[in-house]
């Protein structure tokens, strides 16, 4: 899981220092967010209309805030898990684009099924 997961983030980021800040608009990387959300969450649905690496940033803190359970509370299906999972990916990608390497590794770690409390994301 744990080369899985590297491997996208790796293979999605070509140079970290030639990078632009702003987000492609014709982007074919689904972790930029274009093109139409297919959640109905309305933080989840800001994602799409973010213009920046910093913009994205942001919304995708709030969007996992919003998609996660609240304490005491349980998935509601499996398309939550794999929204969560997908925002807290790009959420480390975007991290290692704009150069906060800290930020991604310490969410990667939490990611990692040894340092997890529980097996969902």
């Amino acid at each position: 899981m744990k080369h899985i997961i590297l491997s996208i983030i790796v293979s999605s980021i070509t140079c970290l220092s030639c990078v632009a800040k702003d987000v492609p608009k014709d982007s074919k990387q689904f972790m930029d967010f274009r093109g139409k959300p297919n959640f109905s969450n309305s933080e989840y649905a800001k994602l799409y209309k973010c213009q920046t690496y910093e913009e994205l940033q942001k919304q995708l803190i709030k969007a996992i805030e919003s998609i996660a359970p609240k304490k005491g509370e349980e998935y509601e299906d499996a398309s939550q898990i794999n929204i969560l999972a997908t925002c807290k990916l790009a959420l480390i990608r975007v991290y290692y684009l704009l150069g906060k390497t800290k930020e991604a590794d310490e969410l990667l770690m939490q990611l990692h099924p040894v340092n997890s409390s529980s097996g969902a994301p």
